[in-house]
């Protein structure tokens, strides 16, 4: 789940294909300006269809990597970002990547929380986080 994509890396988490797009596009990944940024870095609005892909790289691409590149907006072209959440004053849903020492994904988790103000919700999704961590030993 990407939801809004502030919190998942575009190049070195994994959330499109079974794998991190930096392992499936290697040469994409080398020329990226941003190998740390974000979906919503990469993205335009809600989506991937009119996104100046130009600009994201360090040089002008060559044919061979314009042809990467072709393949890899065809895979995200039909991603579209969550812009809004509806949430109504009693349940709210949370949700965050759990990474290890290195920066690495290894857990996507959301759910809801019951909560009527800002530190229950905090709470609320450490207390996830936490018990998702602990079912992985």
């Amino acid at each position: 789940m990407v939801g809004k994509g502030m919190m998942t890396m575009f190049w070195e988490d994994i959330w499109y294909c079974n794998r991190p797009l930096k392992l499936k596009f290697p040469r994409l990944f080398c020329l990226a300006r941003q190998k740390k940024g974000m979906v919503v870095d990469y993205s335009s609005k809600n989506g991937f269809n009119s996104v100046n892909w130009g600009e994201f790289f360090t040089r002008t691409l060559l044919d061979r990597e314009v042809v990467m590149l072709r393949r890899l907006e065809d895979m995200v072209r039909s991603i579209e970002l969550v812009l809004e959440l509806a949430a109504n004053e009693e349940v709210v849903g949370c949700g965050g990547v759990l990474r290890d020492i290195e920066g690495v994904a290894r857990a996507l988790f959301s759910g809801p929380i019951s909560a009527n103000d800002v530190d229950s919700t905090e709470a609320g999704a450490v207390f996830i986080a936490l018990d998702l961590f602990l079912s992985m030993r």
